[in-house]
């Protein structure tokens, strides 16, 4: 058997006595600390703090330092039935233990904590029925949570011996209060029962077993192990075994070490037997928090069905969502790269037309101030070919002359008045105007003006200062 490196507590209660053993888990479980707590009775919940905080302190005298405990109540506190049920499986057992308990035992099943044994067949396929009132549960639990430790289990400490023998056998345990007699047959519990007070508890034995056929048949096949009998009774084992008709033999614990000496051993085997029961669910009869009674947690199988098919349509409709999104991308991403193909030449030419574009309005930002000057001058003359132009002179200080020819005088004086007028012309002055010859028909001109530098024509930027120009124009 492998145990795994912990410690366990195991109290085992008696009318006014308490026993605590700690025992180390690691390989073959080894007593390391026991302590007993003495009360003038363990009768009252109302006294449970009280109790609890002396339980505390013992524990810490005596240095035990685990905090999880299983509870070994006496016999005196437990109720024992058999009850026959024909076979069944576990459920269909435990929903006829449930509705029969009320039967079983002369208390309400809702005031008892319950717990039972698997049908045994040294009882003829019959189950073993314990079960502690809720208050006398609570009170050992109330006691153990004040002493502050957790606990996870209540069980009885003497049946939990009985399991710790390698054989089937009875276990006697005896102390100063009472007796108590738990008998293993075929590997599980078979009996439980509370002896009584008083010094003669051979006597009380023998006649508990002449009134229990079973018992007597069951105690008479096992050998009796006792606990501590001379110093409870005065009597010898051998004065037992004669009033019981077996053999009577002192308990010993095969599983563990750490106690040497025997009278130790046998004061508090029972304290041991709790904390081996609540580290090992083999020497566990019963657990009256952890009924088998009670329903076991399965997972509902139609609630997991549903999940898992809800899970799977969430997936396939992700995975069919995620497949469309991927087909609607790539359609796009192939129209959209034709769109681009079938406009590429357009883009060509767009470019072709852009740089064209630039380099006229390069050049128009760094054009002369007198091609302005010469565009109204242009505009100024008729379309046509009345009045032509002979001579341009342009020079530094933006003033300029120009000389020509007309066919009348009216058309000299129509160029001088839409010179003036033109946008960034001024100063304009008719210099002459008279006839070219006597034999010549036409009217030479002279006219003067000046070009206005603070005047910019739209879409015009600053420019560098031109440099003088002089243009003739000879016809």
């Amino acid at each position: 058997m492998a145990w795994h490196g912990r410690v366990r507590l195991g109290l085992a209660f008696g009318e006014r006595r308490i026993l605590a053993a700690e025992i180390r888990l690691n390989g073959r479980p080894r007593v390391r600390a026991v302590a007993d707590v003495e009360f003038d009775s363990i009768e009252s919940l109302d006294d449970a703090a009280v109790m609890g905080k002396a339980l505390r302190q013992a524990l810490k005298a005596s240095n035990i330092r685990a905090r999880h405990v299983m509870l070994g109540l006496p016999a005196k506190w437990l109720m024992t039935r058999v009850y026959p049920v024909p076979p069944a499986d576990p459920q269909a057992l435990r929903d006829m233990l449930r509705l029969g308990a009320d039967r079983v035992f002369t208390v309400d099943a809702e005031q008892l904590m319950m717990d039972y044994v698997p049908p045994n067949a040294s009882l003829g396929g019959a189950v073993l029925m314990v079960a502690a009132t809720r208050q006398n549960a609570q009170r050992a639990i109330k006691i153990a949570e004040a002493a502050g430790l957790r606990v996870d289990g209540v069980t009885s400490s003497t049946a939990a011996l009985a399991t710790m023998l390698e054989n089937d056998a009875a276990v006697l345990r005896c102390d100063d209060e009472s007796g108590e007699l738990a008998v293993r047959r075929e590997g599980q519990l078979a009996a439980l029962v509370h002896v009584g007070r008083g010094r003669d508890l051979a006597g009380n034995l023998k006649r508990l077993i002449a009134g229990e056929p079973q018992l007597a048949e069951a105690v008479r096949r096992s050998a009796v192990h006792v606990t501590a009998w001379d110093h409870a009774t005065g009597q010898s084992q051998r004065e037992l075994g004669d009033a019981i008709g077996t053999a009577v033999e002192s308990l010993k614990l095969p599983h563990v070490n750490g106690l040497d000496d025997v009278d130790t051993v046998q004061r508090y085997a029972p304290a041991i037997a709790a904390a081996l029961a609540g580290a090992d669910a083999k020497y566990r009869p019963v657990d009256l928090i952890n009924s088998r009674l009670a329903e076991p947690h399965r997972p509902n199988v139609v609630i997991r069905w549903r999940a898992a098919i809800i899970a799977a349509v969430i997936a396939l409709l992700a995975l069919g969502a995620m497949g469309l999104s991927i087909y609607r991308e790539k359609n796009e991403l192939a129209e959209m790269t034709a769109q681009l193909a079938a406009g590429q030449p357009n883009a060509e030419a767009a470019k072709l037309t852009v740089d064209r574009v630039r380099q006229a309005e390069q050049w128009l930002r760094h054009r002369p101030r007198a091609m302005e000057m010469l565009r109204e001058m242009t505009l100024a003359f008729p379309e046509r070919g009345t009045v032509w132009l002979n001579e341009l002179t342009i020079r530094e200080d933006h003033s300029a002359v120009l000389s020509g020819k007309a066919e009348q005088d009216r058309g000299v004086l129509e160029l001088r008045d839409k010179l003036a007028k033109s946008d960034g012309i001024s100063q304009v002055k008719l210099l002459f105007m008279r006839e070219a010859g006597k034999s010549e028909r036409q009217i030479n001109f002279a006219i003067s003006l000046h070009l206005d530098r603070n005047t910019v024509i739209a879409g015009d930027e600053p420019v560098e200062k031109p440099q003088p120009t002089e243009v003739s124009h000879a016809e």
